[in-house]
């Protein structure tokens, strides 16, 4: 049995057919990140990253960068 955790969209699709990907759902509240800490199956489909970088003050050109490349991966399955 392997426990790993990720925010890697990428590696859960690699590793898809010979793991059982499973999350904790999270929310943001007040800049603040909560978990429910109830494992579900399948990959989590709500990114907090981003969210993340932008709580903890990174530029506005950084976090339109992520935004941008997650997009470009979400929609054409590549990086660049």
């Amino acid at each position: 049995m392997c426990f790993a955790a990720t925010h890697d969209t990428e590696l859960t699709k690699l590793l898809g057919d010979s793991y059982q990907n499973m999350h904790f759902k999270e929310t943001i509240t007040d800049n603040e990140l909560h978990f429910d800490y109830k494992i579900k199956a399948g990959v989590c489909t709500s990114g907090n990253a981003i969210k993340l970088l932008e709580i903890m003050g990174f530029s506005k050109e950084l976090i339109q960068n992520s935004v941008d490349r997650i997009q470009l991966y979400k929609g054409t399955g590549g990086w660049y």
